[in-house]
């Protein structure tokens, strides 16, 4: 979710907005928006949706609804453009839907603008729920070249994991070391000297 979890009473009497992502405020419309999508009434969260935008044109969690809902639509251009909103304005939101977003491109024909907007945002932010976008923009040819150099850039077990996903056989050259480099990095904190005599242990031999 885009939002922090609700801290009962934290919302002060007669306050209309709380906390969002990246120190915006959700707009209560939100809540009426997402109550109103859960009973069906289309067009009542529809409407508490632009409510919210009017509200707080700039939080996160609008702009993130907004481009899901004109996806479900079978919008993909109006879903980008919400979404490129989004992205330029709270990267670290945009996370949530970039899988959404290569989603919405590859269905409105924008794979070349989005490939590049992802890249773009990538370079700033080298993040894995980007990567995993531009996977399914790059298709298999190109998405395990690009894992391998974020994982030799960013070894950790995370990106690992990614690799391990796919088959050995797929995997590009220089693999391996990457790898292994990623485990040995998570383990170093984990590894201790212990002293046989009085069972001290330390991370480095004294």
């Amino acid at each position: 979710d885009l939002a922090p979890p609700r801290v009962p009473g934290s919302r002060a009497r007669g306050a209309q907005q709380e906390p969002d992502a990246g120190g915006q405020h959700r707009p209560r419309q939100v809540d009426e928006e997402e109550e109103a999508e859960a009973q069906g009434r289309t067009e009542d969260a529809e409407a508490a949706l632009q409510r919210a935008r009017k509200a707080a044109p700039s939080a996160p969690r609008p702009l993130a609804l907004t481009g899901q809902r004109f996806l479900r639509q079978a919008q993909p251009a109006l879903a980008l453009a919400a979404w490129d909103t989004l992205r330029e304005r709270h990267q670290a939101a945009f996370l949530l839907v970039a899988g959404d977003y290569a989603a919405a491109a590859a269905g409105s024909g924008a794979v070349d603008a989005a490939r590049a907007a992802l890249e773009s945002t990538f370079a700033q932010l080298p993040a894995l729920e980007l990567l995993q976008a531009l996977g399914r923009l790059d298709g298999e040819a190109d998405g395990l070249p690009r894992l391998l150099a974020h994982l030799q850039h960013n070894p950790t077990l995370s990106a690992a994991l990614l690799m391990l996903e796919e088959p050995p056989e797929r995997w590009p050259a220089d693999t391996w070391p990457a790898l292994r480099t990623a485990v040995a990095r998570a383990a170093k904190p984990l590894q201790r000297y212990r002293c046989a005599a009085c069972g001290f242990e330390a991370q480095h031999f004294l």
